[in-house]
């Protein structure tokens, strides 16, 4: 069994740092972050653990402590499950952006900003930035706007996820001010329902100098490790263990699905007919009625023998074993709906033909469902009308074989 070894680590960090004024951009770059605290170290650390703080509220954070400050405050440290989660059901409207916003004329959380006049460098047992820079427009103030939601993405080259968050801050203070540190201060529940941490702290490589008048714009870009687990994911559409993923397992608590089941398609060439009837003639006995059991439909139908001849076709495209498995049946009424809603993800060679009825397994008296794409769910007529039949099969995520 292919065993997965993902890393575990701290995401990445970069700032983009850009001044304007006026429409004119005076300056912008980005460096590399250097500066996850120990704060920050010590939630991911014990939410991946599962661990609970420990300490005295007098105890530095050092080695062997899994403890944690808040911005201006005590230590946390009265056993509190260090998790990465915040509460929503409150009045804060930022928070629904996340445990990094923050709103306008907020400098207590979200980016922010220093002047780190003593030009001290990175502690990582910091707790607050050095000589942080107010929100307001006296000397030495930059006013702070509400951060734009952020931005989540996913990049499927290198298998990373990044969430990048951006703040501005404009100085009206009457005179430049020089920008030498920016913080990340994490809001939520994560040690306390009303905790403020700091994060990251960053000593800016070169100060940046915010004339009167100007802009500043910060960004973060946050970005994972590589999610090697998904090296190996199995993509719908893919070929192998005799067809094509074409959908999970479904169970009896439908709509959810069991994505550690696939459903596999049969190739089109053998495992699709064009004009087979459901029961001829038809009737309400001993039909099957599952919506989600495939199997179990298709296996009374193969009982029914020439009676049925979609449960003949099965049964024959079974005895040739198509693909080198044995194991095939008709979809039943949610499963032809998955089957569909994943259509475009397959070869177009080997698609379910557009705007054709297919049957499904499952019956309503002497009536049978049918579906085509451009129905919403499946609709019922007599069993005895001819319709195009596709067999599946269904195997767990571990025994998916790939096609060579």
């Amino acid at each position: 069994m292919k065993r997965h070894q993902t890393p575990l680590g701290m995401p990445k960090l970069y700032i983009g740092i850009k001044v304007e004024k006026e429409g004119k951009v005076l300056s912008e770059r980005k460096e590399i972050g250097h500066s996850w605290t120990r704060n920050a170290w010590n939630a991911f650390t014990a939410s991946m653990l599962g661990m609970a703080g420990g300490g005295s509220s007098h105890a530095f954070l050092g080695p062997g402590m899994m403890n944690a400050r808040e911005v201006g405050s005590c230590y946390i440290f009265n056993g509190t499950d260090y998790t990465f989660q915040y509460s929503r059901a409150n009045s804060f409207t930022f928070y629904n952006n996340g445990p990094y916003n923050s709103n306008a004329g907020n400098h207590n959380f979200g980016i922010l900003i220093g002047a780190n006049v003593n030009g001290y460098g990175f502690c990582a047992n910091s707790v607050d930035l050095y000589n942080k820079i107010p929100h307001g427009t006296s000397a030495g103030q930059m006013s702070h706007q509400a951060q734009a939601a952020p931005v989540a993405s996913y990049d499927t080259e290198t298998r990373k996820w990044k969430n990048t968050i951006t703040r501005i801050f404009n100085n009206n203070s009457g005179d430049a001010i020089t920008v030498r540190e920016i913080g990340l201060v994490f809001f939520s529940g994560t040690f306390y329902p009303t905790n403020s941490c700091l994060f990251a702290h960053d000593i800016l490589d070169t100060p940046e100098i915010v004339p009167n008048a100007a802009q500043l714009t910060v960004v973060y870009e946050i970005e994972s490790q590589e999610f090697t687990i998904d090296s190996d994911a199995i993509l719908m559409g893919a070929a192998g263990s005799g067809g094509y993923v074409c959908g999970y397992k479904i169970p009896s608590n439908y709509p959810y699905c069991d994505e550690g089941f696939l459903l596999i398609m049969a190739p089109k060439a053998t495992g699709e007919h064009s004009s087979k009837k459901y029961r001829d003639p038809g009737s309400s006995s001993g039909v099957p009625i599952s919506y989600v059991d495939g199997q179990g439909n298709t296996n009374t139908l193969i009982s029914l023998g020439a009676n049925s001849e979609i449960g003949q076709f099965c049964s024959d495209a079974r005895n040739a074993e198509i693909g080198g498995y044995n194991d095939w049946f008709i979809p039943a009424h949610e499963q032809i709906r998955m089957m569909f809603n994943f259509n475009l993800t397959l070869p177009s060679e080997e698609r379910l033909t557009e705007s054709v009825y297919y049957w499904t397994s499952t019956a309503i008296g002497t009536n049978a469902f049918r579906m085509r794409s451009t129905d919403s769910s499946p609709s019922y007529v007599n069993q005895s009308n001819s319709y195009y039949v596709r067999l599946i099969r269904m195997i767990h995520t571990s025994e998916f074989v790939p096609a060579e």
